[in-house]
C-alpha cells in the first residue's frame, strides 16, 4: 500500500505469514525494517525498528539458528552499527552484538557464527572469527586497503560456518 516511494528491498521470513521489506521516507535514506501480514493484507505495516532520525537498518536476514527470527544491523547509537535480534511476530528486539568499532562491524553465520570485519590504520581491511565462549577475536584475513575504502565485497560465511568467502 505504499503510494509515497515504492518498495524495492523485501524479504521473505521462515513463516509464509509475513513479509519484511526495508523502507525510509521521501529519501532521507533513514531505512527502516517493516512487517507485512499477509493474513490481514488491509491492516497496516508494523515498525520492527522504530529509531530516531539519523538511524538505518543496514541489513536482515533470516536466522536458521532461530526461526521465527531474523538479524538485523542497524545504529541505534549514530556511529555505531550493531547486531539485533527480531522476533518477527511481536517485534521483541534483543541486542546481540553490540559493536565498539566505527569502522568495523559483525557479521555471522547461519548457525549463529561470529565474525568481525575492521579497517586498519592503513586502509587494510581485516576479518577476524570471534570465539563464542571467551568474545576473543582472531585474525584471518588482511586484504585490500586504500584503494578499496567502501570494504571488500562480498565478504560471505559459508553454509556450514567454517569459512569465509573474500571478494577480490
Amino acid at each position: 500500500h505504499d503510494s509515497r516511494r515504492g518498495i524495492r528491498t523485501y524479504f521473505w521470513t521462515d513463516d509464509p505469514r509475513w513479509l519484511l521489506y526495508l523502507q525510509d521516507t521521501d529519501g532521507n535514506e533513514d531505512w527502516h525494517l517493516w512487517r507485512v501480514d499477509l493474513d490481514a493484507p488491509e491492516a497496516p505495516s508494523v515498525d520492527l525498528t522504530p529509531m530516531g532520525r539519523g538511524s538505518r537498518v543496514m541489513g536482515a536476514e533470516r536466522m536458521r539458528s532461530r526461526p521465527g527470527n531474523v538479524l538485523v544491523t542497524m545504529n541505534r547509537r549514530p556511529l555505531f552499527f550493531d547486531a539485533f535480534r527480531i522476533e518477527v511476530a511481536t517485534g521483541e528486539t534483543t541486542l546481540l552484538r553490540e559493536n565498539s568499532d566505527p569502522k568495523g562491524g559483525f557479521f555471522f553465520g547461519p548457525n549463529g557464527e561470529v565474525f568481525a570485519k575492521t579497517e586498519a590504520d592503513d586502509g587494510t581491511h581485516e576479518f577476524y572469527r570471534i570465539d563464542d565462549e571467551t568474545g576473543e577475536k582472531r585474525l584471518f584475513r588482511r586484504q585490500g586497503g586504500p584503494e578499496r575504502p567502501a570494504g571488500v565485497y562480498p565478504s560471505v560465511v559459508t553454509p556450514d560456518g567454517k569459512s569465509v568467502v573474500v571478494g577480490p
